[in-house]
């Protein structure tokens, strides 16, 4: 289940780009020509839209993945913890039930049991916040991503003078068919973690 969140996290980050890149002062060149090879990827002097398919961006953005995957295994670690503690202190609690309605337990004793039990469930609301933490954590770094993308779309439409790039998925959207020539994924994704790569050598 929290896979899946993480995923559609993530995802939203990606889908939400919505990025439009458009520059007229860039769309021709110096003879006021459209760009011939611009012009010939889309068939059209006007309109160049390109699209980028943010399922295999997501799967294939290598900063995506790493995120991905520093927050799933601290969340993991931790919700393992939080089940196995949470189960503990539901049976004792129960045990210590069953006691008090038999009369089993003095009233000293049933106060130390309290006092532990208040404990140990002050210690599962921690670690609640602390995956509560790690969500946030993921929240944030989605801002980072979809400012990453965009930058790089905005640079790339420097060089390539696209109008508009969209996302596109298969699972529909607003884009419910686009053409294969019109796919610029594998640019953005191979240029995307380049410098990934490249920021994680200076590190």
């Amino acid at each position: 289940m929290k896979k899946i969140f993480f995923k559609t996290l993530l995802f939203s980050a990606i889908v939400s780009l919505a990025a439009a890149c458009h520059s007229a002062d860039k769309n021709n060149n110096t003879d006021g020509s459209l760009d011939a090879k611009s012009s010939q990827t889309t068939g059209s002097k006007s309109g160049r839209i390109m699209y980028v398919n943010a399922d295999t961006l997501l799967s294939q953005y290598q900063y995506v993945l790493d995120v991905k995957k520093e927050a799933e295994g601290k969340h993991a670690e931790i919700q393992s913890q939080y089940d196995a503690k949470a189960q503990k202190l539901q049976s004792d609690y129960q045990a210590y039930q069953q006691k008090v309605s038999q009369g089993l337990i003095s009233q000293n004793d049933a106060k130390k049991t309290e006092a532990d039990m208040m404990s140990r469930k002050q210690e599962l609301d921690d670690m609640q916040t602390k995956m509560n933490m790690i969500m946030d954590s993921v929240q944030k770094k989605n801002a980072d991503i979809q400012k990453k993308v965009g930058d790089f779309l905005a640079r790339l439409q420097k060089e390539k003078h696209y109008d508009y790039v969209l996302t596109y998925t298969s699972n529909g959207g607003s884009v419910l068919y686009a053409n294969d020539s019109l796919d610029i994924t594998k640019i953005v994704v191979a240029g995307l973690n380049a410098e990934y790569s490249q920021n994680a050598l200076k590190k």
